[in-house]
């Protein structure tokens, strides 16, 4: 599947997207290593928020993102019906979980204890995916 081969593309766009607010929240911090306060932390998840949905690529669109605690959930919508949930869990989510781990923008999710969440649905809202990753999958 053609969408497979941009798993990688998408997650490193969707962390590029959020990591530049998140790192100007950490870089405020008055200790290197202080965990963010949430407050500040879910100001900038609002704000991230109002510019979405993009379209990550041609089958993808991500939707929104949240924050519950240290906890940063991702919601996708797949356009491509062909999905079904063991398609979605034998095929993509390896591919996910790798470029997750591959991506050097990742660290500072972990340095800073945040559980990602990704959620994916397809077009018509039917649910495909949920994976969450503690910083020690990371």
């Amino acid at each position: 599947y053609k969408y497979i081969s941009n798993m990688k593309t998408m997650t490193q766009t969707t962390f590029t997207i959020i990591l530049g607010s998140i790192l100007l929240l950490f870089t405020q911090c008055n200790a290197p290593k202080e965990p963010p306060k949430e407050e500040a932390l879910l100001k900038i998840v609002e704000s991230f928020t109002k510019n979405l949905p993009i379209q990550v690529d041609a089958e993808t669109r991500f939707d929104t993102c949240e924050l519950e605690g240290k906890k940063l959930t991702f919601h996708y919508t797949i356009s491509d019906s062909i999905f079904s949930v063991a398609d979605f869990e034998e095929m993509a989510a390896p591919s996910l979980k790798s470029s997750i781990k591959d991506n050097p923008n990742i660290e500072v999710y972990r340095e800073h204890g945040i559980t990602l969440r990704y959620r994916y649905s397809n077009i018509n809202g039917d649910f495909l995916y949920d994976m969450t990753l503690e910083p020690s999958d990371y």
